[in-house]
């Protein structure tokens, strides 16, 4: 099976996220769900922190069956973090039930934007797939994980890519 080095496809993500990216990963929500179709794991769905398709893949490639988004969806539909969402107050009319800040959200515009983004981010994993070898998303292993620093690859037991 070949080796897909992830952090190559997905270069303008290894940011100053990067050092946080398999930590946080590996301590996200872990839900049990129940089987109503065959799983190739434990029927876990995957949450918290995950935003791009960079971050499903490597859920996907830990053993996650399912990746629940939330944040990026909200964002995807025009969502802008203010994080008033309690208030009753969203500036966008995503999180409020006052009229005059709902009329600000247009429904059929922002279920196109979110449907863009699920569309634009499982080809984008499609493409990863192909590029680890791989005909389906489940086929993605923790084989298929590369990184380039060797304290994330000793605490994560991810295999190293950099020079010894």
């Amino acid at each position: 099976m070949p080796r897909c080095l992830l952090a190559s496809i997905t270069s303008s993500w290894m940011d100053a996220e990067a050092e946080q990216a398999l930590p946080r990963l590996s301590s996200v929500t872990i839900f049990q769900c129940p089987r109503s179709r065959p799983s190739r794991g434990r029927g876990a769905i995957i949450t918290g922190g995950l935003r791009k398709p960079a971050d499903f893949i490597k859920a996907l490639a830990l053993g996650a069956d399912a990746i629940a988004v939330s944040n990026a969806a909200m964002q995807a539909i025009g969502c802008i973090a203010m994080r008033a969402c309690h208030t009753n107050n969203c500036p966008v009319g995503i999180a409020t039930q006052k009229p005059h800040l709902v009329s600000r959200l247009v429904a059929e515009k922002s279920a196109e934007q979110l449907k863009n983004f699920f569309e634009a981010s499982v080809a984008l994993m499609h493409v990863m797939a192909r590029a680890c070898g791989h005909d389906h998303l489940s086929k993605f292993s923790a084989d298929d994980l590369t990184t380039w620093k060797k304290d994330m690859a000793d605490l994560s037991g991810v295999a190293y890519g950099g020079a010894a």
